[in-house]
């Protein structure tokens, strides 16, 4: 441990675990800090302690258990131990026992700047990813997809948030001065207004149309939990013709609403996603009363993928972080 790796060794790298932790009468305030046996961890000194993100209650429904993530440089290792710092009161240390950190087979994403490929590009109002083929048929671009980075996932900006980079994709064959745009019901999508959506679309050869938007993570997955109160995922490409000042065209038929999964499912979806799977979600329509998913016409419970008017096919992933 703190050597350099012989020559022809693999690359060590950072990597990101999903801890858990016992707080009793937690509520989330404060910051929550990991602590342990070795230097990389502080020598259980909260002073130098790593910071957990997006902490939650454990799905399994267990009182005071929390789980969070962490980022542990390369080579950390030992035991350890959840402190919560506030800035009101004394630290608290959690009443579990000493616990060991996960080994690297264990980690849900390893971070390697040097082996990472990036196929996408931050737009420049930093809320939108043009997803790049690079040649790649359509078929290939999900597993040619290059993993979202820890920043990404994680921002430094917002302390609080789990991010999710979800690609929206459509088969459209529009006249020039013509743009595609996905809106929907929440403010990533402009609260259905197209001109105030992150998602313009991106045209690629074949006359396939990709955007991608970042999401709190916990609601786009609590969005396909049946047991979550979060509100449901609607959205509908829409064309922009900008040579008509603006003028725009939305897809015939209802509006397109994410799925949701039993419980145990999207428990299983998010630590998939965490461990770098790729999630196709499967689509569907709001229900007569709107509070339900309705199957698309004339399709199954399990399509991922819809076609409709002018668009050949429609479909919706979340990257695998």
């Amino acid at each position: 441990r703190g050597t350099a790796p012989a020559e022809g060794d693999a690359p060590s790298s950072d990597r990101v675990v999903r801890l858990a932790f016992t707080m009793p009468g937690w509520t989330g305030e404060g910051r929550a800090l990991v602590v342990g046996s070795a230097p990389a961890l502080g020598d259980w000194d909260p002073d130098v302690g790593l910071e957990m993100r997006g902490c939650q209650r454990d799905p399994s429904g267990a009182p005071d258990a929390w789980t969070g993530l962490v980022k542990l440089p390369a080579g950390a290792e030992g035991e350890y131990k959840v402190v919560i710092r506030a800035s009101d009161r004394v630290d608290r240390w959690s009443p579990d026992d000493n616990a060991l950190l996960p080994t690297d087979d264990e980690s849900f994403f390893p971070i390697n700047d040097e082996t990472s490929e990036t196929l996408y590009d931050q737009g420049n109002d930093g809320g939108t990813v043009a997803v790049a083929t690079r040649r790649a048929s359509y078929e290939e671009q999900s597993s040619k997809l290059a993993r979202v980075s820890f920043d990404d996932v994680l921002p430094r900006e917002r302390p609080d948030a789990v991010l999710a980079t979800v690609v929206f994709r459509a088969e459209a064959s529009l006249r020039p001065g013509q743009r595609l745009v996905v809106a929907g019901n929440c403010p990533e999508l402009g609260y259905w207004r197209p001109q105030d959506s992150a998602a313009t679309m991106a045209w690629s050869e074949g006359d396939r149309w990709t955007a991608a938007v970042k999401f709190d993570a916990f609601k786009i997955f609590g969005a396909v939990d049946a047991t979550s109160a979060a509100a449901w995922l609607d959205f509908k490409p829409v064309i922009v013709d900008d040579a008509r000042g603006g003028a725009d065209t939305w897809l015939d038929g209802d509006n397109f609403r994410v799925r949701r999964l039993p419980g145990p499912d999207a428990v299983a979806a998010l630590n998939d996603w965490l461990a770098g799977e790729h999630y196709a979600a499967t689509l569907g329509a709001p229900s007569a009363d709107g509070a339900g998913v309705a199957d698309l016409p004339g399709a199954g419970a399990g399509e991922t993928s819809a076609a409709r008017d002018w668009a050949r096919a429609i479909s919706v992933e979340i990257l695998g972080a």
